[in-house]
């Protein structure tokens, strides 16, 4: 059936600064295999920019839009990072159709022909008018906070591609702004590329695919197993999620002091976390309180949102949705 969509974090958390979950190129093509798919994201580059890649009849394509020049590279690193992946698998149900004119205009026409409230998006042919963007810069949360995108326009007709998606339900984890529209392209003529911000149609295929679909996949972190060992506090840390994620900053309050650890968890991970005290606890009632609450609310996860829990789940962890449920 398929008709669905993997999202790699959501593109709300990604422009609150969550930089700091990811999948690699290698995963994604595991996740992938030779699935007829399209998607669009970004990576954990300093100039982030923007990606588009399609696997369709036999041809695997990932560019990579640099966003100082909005030229298009191959990406080949497979240990490359992405903190925000959209993927979409098509199934049997699609509807096609020739287009000109203004493009958001046009698409929001055929879509209202299709009934679909929510849709994958693929583009082929001729553009001309277009204006672009891309992220130059996304701040990760803790660190800094201004956001940078840069603008680029084309007048001349050439040939693209494009995909995305169109989202009454999803707006949070697919777009931005209350954009109901969100589309990457690739100009593989000149090499040039973005997010489309508009665009005049002159000679355009557009397919257009139900999303019956989403799983939104995270990291999923846990604190578990802690004891005392004379001065020495042992605990173990795990990520039972699907995603990778770094920069995750233990902090342990004891005796009114605090430690910290930064360590890096992949997808399913776990790692034995060892931090001297430097002093065994004021006394036995003491380390077991330590013990009991440690890892409830003085083991905090600052990754993010500032987790507070023991383990607490974001609103999309590993979920599955249907579009009727949203």
């Amino acid at each position: 059936m398929l008709n669905e969509i993997i999202a790699i974090n959501t593109v709300e958390d990604l422009l609150k600064g969550d930089l700091w979950e990811y999948v690699t190129l290698k995963e994604i093509k595991e996740i992938i295999g030779k699935k007829e798919c399209f998607g669009m994201g970004t990576t954990k580059k300093d100039e982030n920019g923007e990606v588009l890649f399609y696997q369709k009849d036999g041809t695997t394509r990932f560019y990579w839009i640099d966003p100082e020049t909005f030229k298009t590279k191959h990406i080949d690193n497979e240990e490359e990072k992405f903190p925000f992946m959209a993927i979409y698998f098509p199934g049997e149900e699609r509807q096609e159709f020739k287009i000109k004119g203004d493009l958001e205009e046009e698409i929001l026409k055929c879509l209202k022909k299709t009934g679909y409230k929510d849709a994958a998006l693929f583009l082929e042919g001729e553009f001309s008018k277009v204006k672009l963007s891309a992220a130059e810069h996304l701040p990760k949360l803790g660190t800094e906070s201004e956001m940078k995108f840069k603008s680029f326009e084309k007048k001349e007709k050439s040939n693209w591609k494009a995909g995305g998606v169109y989202t009454e339900n999803y707006l949070k984890e697919l777009s931005y702004g209350g954009r109901r529209i969100h589309l990457h392209t690739a100009n593989e003529t000149d090499k040039i590329g973005g997010h489309i911000l508009s665009a005049k149609c002159e000679n355009l295929k557009l397919t257009i695919y139900p999303i019956k679909k989403i799983k939104c996949m995270h990291s999923d972190l846990t604190v578990h197993s802690g004891k005392i060992d004379d001065t020495v506090l042992v605990f173990t840390a795990e990520n039972l999620g699907f995603s990778n994620t770094e920069n995750v900053k233990i902090l342990i309050r004891a005796d009114e002091k605090e430690y910290t650890e930064i360590i890096e968890l992949k997808k399913k991970e776990s790692k034995k976390i060892k931090i001297n005290l430097g002093r065994r606890p004021r006394s036995e009632e003491h380390t077991s309180e330590l013990q009991s609450h440690s890892f409830i609310s003085y083991a905090v996860f600052c990754l993010k949102k500032k987790k507070k829990n023991k383990r607490k789940k974001k609103k999309y962890k590993n979920e599955t949705r249907c579009a009727n449920q949203a």
